[in-house]
């Protein structure tokens, strides 16, 4: 069924528009996630306009959050001599909590234990954004936290944008074992500029 046919059904079909949840993505894909925003679409117009398809405010919420806390973390990145590996995790495991609370998951480790961030990033990285998965993976790499840029590689968390960046320090910093989850687990290096091998 082409993109076109799928669109003409849906509009055709009203029905179903009473059986709506109140969550933004329709898992079913016959249903419906967008529906003319008259009661009685004009024929004769090109385009009618349509509603539907919204952001939930929990993802709103969680975007604001990304945003107060990659300037957070950048202010605090272009000053590293005031700037700390234990603050790095202090401000990483807030952002992080404060996700858990709007999502409602848990991992059952304490906050006290030593893998902590990590299981959170397993967790939640996907929620983190990639600009700031960026930011959070260019200080793990300024203060050698290695678990934790191994678990932004292997989830898949950073953008392969920063790979390139990445596999250059790596190189800087003698991390072979590193190295090769890059080369396993990133969907597209691109071209590197220099690679001092």
């Amino acid at each position: 069924m082409t993109l076109l046919e799928v669109i003409i059904k849906a509009s055709a079909n009203t029905e179903s528009l009473a059986s709506e949840s109140e969550y933004p993505i329709v898992l079913n894909p016959d249903d419906v996630l967008l529906r003319p925003k008259l009661e009685d679409p004009n024929p004769t117009l090109l385009v009618n306009p349509v509603i539907g398809w919204q952001i939930s405010q929990t993802d709103s919420e969680i975007i604001e959050m990304g945003k107060k806390f990659y300037t957070k973390l950048k202010r605090k990145l272009k000053n590293p001599i005031d700037f700390d590996k234990d603050e790095f995790l202090l401000i990483l495991n807030q952002f992080l909590e404060k996700i858990r609370d709007k999502v409602g998951v848990s991992i059952g480790i304490d906050s006290s234990e030593s893998g902590y961030t990590r299981a959170w990033i397993e967790r939640l990285g996907s929620l983190m954004g990639k600009d700031f998965a960026g930011l959070v993976l260019d200080g793990c790499v300024d203060f050698e936290i290695w678990d934790l840029v191994e678990v932004l590689i292997v989830n898949g968390v950073i953008d392969h944008s920063c790979y390139s960046n990445l596999v250059n320090r790596l190189v800087a910093k003698k991390r072979s074992d590193l190295l090769c989850l890059c080369i396993k687990h990133a969907s597209d290096l691109g071209h590197l500029h220099y690679l001092p091998f």
